[in-house]
């Protein structure tokens, strides 16, 4: 009796597990939307892949946008917005590449323009993985010439930009997605993973030698 009591309970309590699993991996996922949306905006890239999620009225969208980012309004006020830009070095200290893991998987073109504010691009994705702390790290950040020109963002959940780019992710790893405006044929651009340290520092992880 009591073997079967605890049976039961345990299946109780795989049950509720299932049920709460749905609302937390939604959150994920919109939270991750969020992040990705910011990265498009922060870098300058109209990917609607992103932008849809968080604006789905294109004309609002795009009278908006000019207003938010002249006014530093709500995600240009991000800590990020203030990064695009500068010198890598003098943001970020450099950690050992060692400290982490990661490639990029798939370069994508992105080139619709809405208004003054965004335009064409790149569209980045891979995977990543802080091998110190054994978590994805904070971000993503693109440099060209040791200057930060686009930003991204890391998550266990990438749909469906992995399902567009045909890529696969290494078991128990987290993918990112990251936008750089578009550059000359030929320009090498170099990413690396903002890890969570005191301060925050950023981490070697891939390169990409020519831009379509």
């Amino acid at each position: 009796m009591v073997f079967g009591a605890q049976i039961c309970l345990l299946a109780i309590f795989v049950a509720a597990a299932l049920r709460t699993n749905g609302p937390i991996e939604q959150a994920q996922r919109r939270v991750f939307g969020l992040k990705a949306a910011t990265a498009a905006l922060l870098t300058g890239v109209n990917d609607p892949v992103s932008l849809s999620w968080v604006y789905p009225d294109a004309e609002l969208f795009a009278t908006s946008v000019p207003y938010m980012k002249a006014n530093r309004l709500s995600v240009f006020s991000d800590r990020l917005a203030s990064v695009l830009g500068k010198p890598l070095e003098s943001v970020f200290p450099l950690a050992n590449p060692n400290e982490c893991s990661g490639a990029l998987e798939s370069v994508l073109p992105v080139n619709d323009s809405n208004g003054p504010a965004l335009g064409p691009g790149q569209r980045l994705v891979g995977w990543v993985y802080d091998r110190g702390r054994q978590r994805l790290p904070l971000t993503v950040v693109v440099t060209t010439n040791g200057t930060i020109v686009g930003v991204g963002a890391t998550s266990k959940w990438l749909l469906p930009y992995v399902l567009d780019a045909n890529v696969r992710l290494p078991p128990h790893y987290g993918g990112f997605v990251a936008y750089a405006p578009r550059l000359p044929s030929g320009s090498t651009a170099n990413l690396y993973a903002i890890l969570r340290r005191s301060p925050p520092s950023a981490c070697y992880i891939d390169q990409l030698n020519r831009f379509r």
